[in-house]
């Protein structure tokens, strides 16, 4: 990757994030709506109050929501992080286009570790989202980590694959049982947070145990290669990120109607999940359609506000 075909860096940067931002936008901006309207109905707002929540979705809908920009509230959760990702996005790939192997070994490791440590030590946490610090948005400077860790990750585990590194059954049992392991323990400590896991440093811990999980997962040393398990993966892929993307009104809303609402009780679980699932499907089926229409719209609005050669 590195130094290769670069003929206008700062274009292409604009044409990754842009291809980014096209592949995500539509299903965001379904369940975007779907958690206005719901949230204006619970909340019985008057016209006036819809106007100015209007007014102020400008940073949600333009994905420039950690950008620090700070008037309005967001409507969808998951928009910081989105938001947080497309921005992170745009100022590392041209360091990483232009210097991959530097910035993948080097910067990114230890950008990731030390960051981390500094916010764990200022704020107490890494799970920060629409804080600002003096200088940033701590939800972008988090993304900025995340895509660091990402990157290393890869890059660690590229340079194993290329090795042509064989893992003996004794090697494949042991990385296996690790990876069994960490995902216990990190169920363990993101149930019990608030109870068992309170000291200061266990998100800090917890990033770097998600790391090395990722790592033995993407390395694939028992190398299963079945493709009904690909496809359904992919599959379960894409209907996690609507599930991801349209689950956080259903809380609001249960908060709302149930005035014990908590997530111990499996009876509220269960309502929870079937409106989440309800909207994931409106949500599917609207995305598809405008998915289909997006063509015949684009090429439209090309013949009014565009002249013809």
């Amino acid at each position: 990757m590195q130094n290769t075909s670069i003929k206008n860096l700062g274009d292409e940067t604009w044409r990754f994030t842009f291809k980014k931002i096209n592949g995500i936008y539509i299903p965001f901006f379904v369940a975007f709506w779907i958690h206005f309207v719901i949230r204006m109905i619970i909340e019985e707002a008057q016209s006036r109050d819809v106007y100015l929540e209007l007014t102020h979705t400008i940073r949600e809908l333009t994905l420039t929501y950690s950008s620090g920009i700070t008037i309005g509230r967001y409507h969808n959760g998951p928009t910081w992080y989105i938001s947080s990702m497309i921005i992170a996005m745009f100022i590392i790939y041209p360091f990483l286009r232009k210097f991959y192997k530097t910035f993948s070994s080097v910067f990114a490791p230890v950008f990731a570790l030390l960051t981390y440590a500094y916010l764990q030590n200022e704020y107490s946490s890494i799970n920060l989202s629409g804080h600002y610090g003096k200088y940033i948005c701590l939800g972008l400077l988090r993304a900025i980590c995340g895509i660091c860790v990402g990157v290393f990750i890869f890059n660690l585990i590229d340079k194993v694959k290329s090795s042509n590194t064989e893992f003996t059954i004794a090697g494949k049992s042991t990385l296996l049982l690790i990876e069994f392991g960490l995902a216990l323990y990190l169920i363990l400590i993101a149930a019990n947070y608030d109870n068992l896991f309170k000291a200061k440093y266990y998100g800090y811990l917890a990033m770097i145990l998600q790391a090395i999980f990722v790592f033995i997962l993407f390395l694939n040393p028992v190398k299963i290669k079945n493709a009904l398990f690909a496809s359904l993966c992919k599959w379960a892929g894409e209907i996690s990120f609507y599930y991801y993307l349209n689950h956080r009104i259903w809380t609001r809303v249960l908060e709302t109607v149930i005035p014990d609402f908590g997530y111990g009780k499996k009876q509220v679980l269960l309502l929870y999940f079937i409106l989440t699932t309800i909207s994931v499907i409106f949500a599917l089926i609207v995305t598809h359609l405008l998915e289909y229409l997006r063509p015949y719209i684009l090429k439209g609005a090309k013949k009014i506000f565009l002249k013809s050669n």
